[in-house]
């Protein structure tokens, strides 16, 4: 067996042209790879940009939600607060309520019956104060009148007592 290395050369030439041909296209393969992975490298970089702009959203949202249950905290006492103070009203309001009611009553079977009664009596004693007032003015002229003539008699009485002192 004696093969000559021309021989052995070529079967080799041959068989590695086919190597190199995988090769090759391993190279372009490679060659694509290496291409996907700077491109996924800069997807993965604008991911990881992505990401730490919404951890910072993230971390705002936290920050407001915190405030926002700080106000609704804040929100539900002075519900709780107004609550108690309507309770209070409520009963502010009833008891104003019965004495509302309390008054009216009062007014009804009371002052009503008094304002009907002097309403009743009015007109009988304001004919009865005319007819007194025109009594007095009249007993009052009479008085004067009785006034004038003792005064007179009076002094005629002191005259006459004068006159017999004197004689």
């Amino acid at each position: 067996m004696t093969v000559s290395l021309n021989a052995i050369s070529e079967m080799m030439d041959e068989k590695l042209s086919g190597l190199k041909e995988d090769v090759g296209g391993l190279k372009e393969e490679m060659s694509g790879l290496k291409e996907e992975m700077s491109r996924l490298k800069e997807d993965v970089s604008e991911i990881k940009e992505d990401v730490t702009q919404l951890k910072m959203d993230v971390s705002y949202l936290k920050e407001d939600n915190k405030k926002i249950w700080a106000d609704l905290t804040y929100v539900k006492g002075q519900m709780a607060e107004l609550g108690g103070r309507q309770i209070e009203m409520n009963a502010k309001m009833d008891l104003m309520d019965a004495e509302v009611r309390g008054i009216r009553a009062h007014l009804e079977n009371v002052t009503d019956l008094k304002i009907q009664l002097m309403a009743e009596n009015i007109f009988p004693a304001t004919s009865r104060y005319i007819e007194t007032t025109k009594e007095v003015n009249r007993l009052r002229e009479g008085f004067d009148l009785v006034s004038r003539v003792v005064r007179k008699h009076s002094e005629k009485l002191k005259y006459v007592e004068e006159r017999v002192r004197m004689a």
